[in-house]
């Protein structure tokens, strides 16, 4: 996803690198050449001379975060600030975006490589504390810089706030490496592949060991590819004015959707003859692909695996 040309994981991508430069180019100066509108054309190159008055001038107004960081680069001439001038869960939606990224290509090498059964290694939570894996919390860093209120188009303004309320996240599920023998410590048995995680990578992240370390080794060749090293940034990007860096979350590699159920759709419903499913997913999950599983097919399958086989 994304505004026009720019695909939200690869403003993330820049973002987890700390190349601010790289995510304000393309957020705002890639475009789709002349399939575009011509004000958001003559934005865009107005824009990749430096020229960021008459970007605003041609800068449709729908474009309200393009605009705000379009803003910033008026008021401060500094792509850190001016990206600072998006909300903060906007910026933290990009991030996430490019975790999931890295994300969905290892969850493909884990089962790719070591099947359908946990192995000595992976990563577990039991399953008897079931809230979501994925926390809430995965920010760290400084204060908040929020776009001030009255802002105009030739000078936003940022201010420094408080970091807003924290949401009320699930209880923190307690993440080991398993050693091949440990059992479910109520249910007596092995762990199976739905207690299997995998982590959003961040700076306080776990990673596979023992047979499943070859992950842990694709997880840093891909993220040195991507000139991503978030413990590192996490170091350095501290005091008034850093950005705060993703502290990493965990996902189950399986997701079986809960309360799930179906039934024919009439012939005389809207529609006509089909079937209707009602679930329920964890965070990081779709409908769409569950549907997709559901229905599963040869050509719906051809087509996730060129997606996959797309991904560094």
């Amino acid at each position: 996803g994304g505004t026009g040309a720019a695909l939200t994981w690869e403003v993330g991508r820049c973002m987890a690198a700390q190349d601010w430069t790289g995510a304000v180019d393309i957020l705002v100066g890639r475009g789709d050449g002349d399939a575009e509108h011509r004000d958001l054309r003559l934005a865009r190159e107005a824009y990749n001379r430096r020229e960021y008055r008459e970007c605003l001038k041609h800068l449709p107004r729908a474009m309200l975060r393009e605009r705000l960081v379009v803003q910033g680069m008026v008021r401060y001439d500094d792509p850190l600030r001016a990206l600072q001038c998006v909300p903060h869960h906007t910026r933290s939606l990009w991030v996430t975006a490019f975790q999931s990224y890295v994300w969905n290509f290892m969850a493909t090498q884990r089962i790719e490589r070591h099947g359908l059964e946990p192995v000595p290694g992976d990563l577990i939570t039991w399953a008897e504390v079931k809230p979501d894996v994925e926390t809430t919390d995965q920010l760290q860093g400084a204060a908040e810089e929020e776009p001030a209120q009255g802002a105009v188009d030739g000078a936003a303004s940022c201010v420094t706030t408080s970091p807003p309320p924290a949401r009320q996240s699930a209880p923190r599920v307690e993440v080991v490496a398993w050693d091949g023998v440990a059992v479910h410590p109520v249910l007596d048995r092995a762990p199976t592949m739905q207690e299997v995680v995998l982590p959003l990578p961040g700076s306080d992240s776990m990673y596979p060991g023992g047979q499943a370390s070859d992950i842990a080794e694709s997880y840093k060749t891909m993220l040195s590819s991507f000139g991503v090293d978030f413990s590192a940034a996490a170091a350095a990007q501290r005091g008034k004015g850093a950005e705060k860096v993703a502290r990493g979350a965990y996902r189950t590699v399986i997701q079986v959707p809960s309360d799930l159920t179906w039934g024919p759709l009439q012939a005389d419903q809207p529609g006509g003859v089909g079937a209707t499913f009602s679930f329920s997913l964890g965070s990081g999950s779709y409908a769409t692909i569950c549907i997709r599983e559901i229905l599963r097919s040869e050509a719906s399958l051809a087509a996730s695996g060129a997606v996959v086989e797309s991904a560094p």
